[in-house]
């Protein structure tokens, strides 16, 4: 069981220990270096966002159903990546932003190890829920409604990063995190496409129990 909390701690001190720098010599201002000015802010904003993009969204959905389901239903595999994950969040992003210049956005990785392989668990399940079930015509509408999404987030993108303190590639920059809103609410439109598959699946099988019962 303590697998699970001592894994994330291992891997971010391999990665400091790959990365470290002699320290700043006000390491502990570096957080209100990091917000001191709206476009540095709108830099830190984007280094955590863009660390992952939609795969920030896959956790969080994970989180949120791991939640309500209390991890039943979870292989043990599953449970070591949400948990793991959930550790080293908390663990990267506070030390990212208090202790580093945040505009680097490789100072946000160290999730990676957990974060990666539980997104695709997640697009495994979406390939064996819908996917696999849905009739061709309901797959493509599904998919067209998916690609629909990407143009509110190219839109929420030029919004939220309209400008930079410390990026070259401004307006690349500003698709890319246009693109990763788009996949974002498209992995809310999965997700949701997935519960309710679930719940009409789940009444189906409650509504034929009866008939099973008499016969």
């Amino acid at each position: 069981m303590l697998t699970p909390f001592l894994t994330p701690i291992a891997v971010y001190g391999l990665f400091l220990s790959i990365v470290w720098q002699t320290p700043h010599p006000h390491r502990w201002e570096l957080f209100a270096h990091n917000i001191e000015t709206p476009l540095r802010t709108v830099d830190t904003i984007y280094s955590v966002f863009i660390s992952f993009g939609f795969i920030w969204m896959v956790f969080l959905l994970m989180l949120v159903w791991s939640a309500a389901r209390r991890l039943n239903g979870f292989t043990r595999e599953e449970r070591f990546l949400v948990l793991g994950g959930l550790i080293s969040v908390l663990v990267t992003v506070p030390v990212g932003l208090s202790w580093t210049l945040a505009h680097e956005t490789r100072v946000f990785f160290p999730p990676f190890v957990f974060l990666v392989p539980l997104a695709v668990k997640w697009l495994q399940e979406v390939d064996r829920r819908i996917v696999q079930l849905w009739p061709i015509p309901a797959l493509l509408m599904l998919i067209i409604a998916c690609e629909g999404l990407l143009w509110p987030g190219l839109k929420l993108g030029n919004y939220l990063f309209a400008e930079f303190e410390y990026r070259d590639c401004r307006a690349l920059s500003r698709v890319l995190g246009g693109v990763h809103f788009g996949l974002s609410m498209a992995m809310i439109l999965l997700g949701a496409v997935m519960v309710a598959t679930g719940a009409i699946t789940w009444i189906s099988r409650r509504r034929r129990t009866p008939d099973t019962a008499i016969h």
